[in-house]
């Protein structure tokens, strides 16, 4: 039993959907007026019989589409508009004959349809000269006077009274009737406008003419009629109850409901961004935006149609200007794209410089290591290791430029036949005499290092003390125990010579340093041959107490 009221259900669901959608077969035009769903040629193809349409065939054999006797000019599916032609009333003045006006006078219902006059595209006009006219329907009456003495009173496209009135009507208005009454009866008049009309019209198309008074052309331009626009509507309810009908009319997915504006009823509108037929499954088609609205598109931009929509966007490097429409450059793009180019340059130059001098600490560290390998500084180091006990020190250069201010001019103690010597003083306050070399052979560069350990072995009253070397430099710089008397030349010929030596104490000093020479020439192992003895070179710890300074084996 279940079963069955579910198929009964289905069943008239179905139907009910039907309902609402176009016969197979309807004829979808009428001469050259096309008749679009809700409404319909025939029974059974309008939505509701109030939509349908008569297609007549006239005399001269065109078809054309009427409601009732009134002809239909075309209808608009997306406004709820129909246009049709509307018959005009005219009134030609007392008829002495037969002693009644002689007049034409039409009345209208659509009560019992669809349809309401447009309060907003329609008006009621009067064209004559001392002419009244009314429109009435039970309950509601407005009236409209035209007057005018002669054709020179005219005026083109004025209908303020001379020769032409209007008057608005009110809304939801489904039938009136036309009356006329003669405010004078002034033969001049009738000699050049014999006729007055009154019509409900467009507004749209009726532009009043000086010739409408003086001849018959505005009744006989459509054959005694004129343009009206109708508002049509779906039925009598409002979309909230509409919605929840059966016979709901707006079939497409992508349609909506609006209430009608003109008495009751609905009507369906495609959704944004689409446009077509909404009481049709699928009559609601996507609007290509791109190709409707050029005008609309942003001066410059590129248009993006979408399903339901659609967006402009400019080229790269533009921005949407809302004030003038138009896609304009980005100022604040421009400055990124400088100052990213500005601040990569920069940290370019910065990687770059970075890079660089990591190369060339890198290159000079290879150059130290190479020049230490050289002269011997790996044979050094082997032997110091495997004799604890020596007290012999490798500076690097950065130490001694440290001690000597960078080997200033004003650190020189003096010059020698292989070098110059500079005072320095070391971080522990000690100061130090430092040889920077001139030349050295490269025979002896391997054996440099460990005859410098030699060398500072060496330990002897008369003999200046050899404490420390630096290797890693094109020519080795030894540092010396600093002897602060000066030299045995200063001593002898200084130009601050203040007392007189005594010869015994001379020939001490000449003694005590031909001692310190034979300890090296015979004594030290191996010997060691002093090649530059003069009192230039002899350095005194006291007045009395001279040391000579060594040097390593000529290279």
């Amino acid at each position: 039993m279940g079963s069955l009221l579910l198929v009964g259900v289905a069943v008239l669901l179905y139907l009910a959907s039907i309902s609402a959608q176009p016969a197979p077969g309807c004829q979808t035009h009428c001469g050259d007026v096309e008749i679009p769903y809700p409404f319909g040629i025939c029974t059974g193809c309008a939505i509701e019989k109030g939509l349908e349409i008569n297609c007549n065939k006239t005399g001269n054999g065109i078809e054309k589409p009427f409601i009732g006797n009134v002809e239909v000019l075309n209808i608009s599916v997306s406004s709820g508009k129909t246009r049709t032609l509307s018959p005009i009333s005219t009134y030609c003045g007392y008829n002495p004959n037969t002693k009644q006006p002689d007049e034409l006078l039409w009345s209208v219902d659509y009560s019992s349809w669809p349809y309401r006059f447009s309060n907003l595209d329609n008006k009621f006009i009067v064209i004559g000269c001392n002419t009244l006219a009314y429109i009435y329907r039970t309950g509601y009456t407005t009236a409209c006077a035209s007057v005018c003495e002669n054709p020179s009173a005219l005026t083109n496209d004025s209908c303020l009274g001379v020769g032409c009135c209007e008057n608005a009507i009110p809304d939801g208005l489904t039938s009136y009737a036309v009356a006329f009454y003669s405010v004078y009866n002034d033969s001049n008049n009738l000699q050049f406008n014999p006729c007055s009309d009154a019509a409900l019209v467009e507004t749209e198309s009726f532009k009043f003419s000086s010739h409408y008074i003086t001849t018959r052309q505005f009744n006989e331009t459509y054959e005694g009629r004129q343009p009206l626009v109708l508002d049509w509507a779906i039925g009598k309810v409002a979309c909230d109850v509409a919605t929840n009908m059966s016979s709901y009319a707006c079939r497409h997915i992508n349609s909506e409901c609006v209430n009608s504006t003109n008495g009751p009823g609905y009507l369906c509108n495609c959704s944004n961004g689409y446009d077509g037929n909404p009481y049709v499954p699928d009559g609601c088609r996507d609007i290509d935006e791109c190709k409707q609205n050029h005008n609309a598109r942003p001066r410059g931009a590129a248009c993006h149609n979408t399903i339901g929509g659609h967006h402009c966007s400019c080229p790269p490097g533009r921005k949407l200007d809302k004030e003038t429409n138009s896609c304009n450059p980005d100022i604040n793009l421009i400055i990124a794209i400088c100052a990213g180019i500005c601040i990569s340059s920069i940290i370019l130059v910065i990687i770059i410089f970075c890079a660089r001098v990591i190369f060339e600490r890198r290159k000079l560290t290879n150059v130290k290591t190479q020049y230490f390998q050289q002269h011997g500084g790996l044979l050094l180091f082997e032997k110091m290791k495997s004799d604890q006990g020596l007290a012999f020190t490798v500076f690097t250069e950065a130490e001694l430029e440290q001690a000597t201010n960078k080997f200033d001019k004003n650190q020189i103690l003096g010059h020698g036949g292989h070098g110059t010597v500079y005072k320095g003083i070391m971080k522990d306050n000690i100061p130090v005499a430092i040889k920077r070399c001139a030349l050295i052979d490269d025979r002896h560069k391997k054996e440099f290092g460990k005859e410098m350990l030699i060398l500072s072995q060496i330990n002897h009253k008369n003999i200046v003390k050899l404490v420390v070397c630096c290797l890693e430099v094109e020519v080795p710089m030894l540092v010396y125990e600093f002897i602060p008397n000066g030299t045995l030349f200063d001593l002898i010929h200084g130009k601050n010579r203040t007392f007189h030596i005594p010869f015994s104490s001379l020939l001490r000093i000449a003694n005590e340093a031909a001692d310190g020479l034979a300890f090296l020439h015979s004594y030290s192992n191996p010997p060691i041959i002093h090649g530059d003895v003069k009192p230039l070179t002899s350095f005194l710890m006291r007045i009395i107490w001279p040391r000579c300074p060594i040097l390593v084996p000529p290279y």
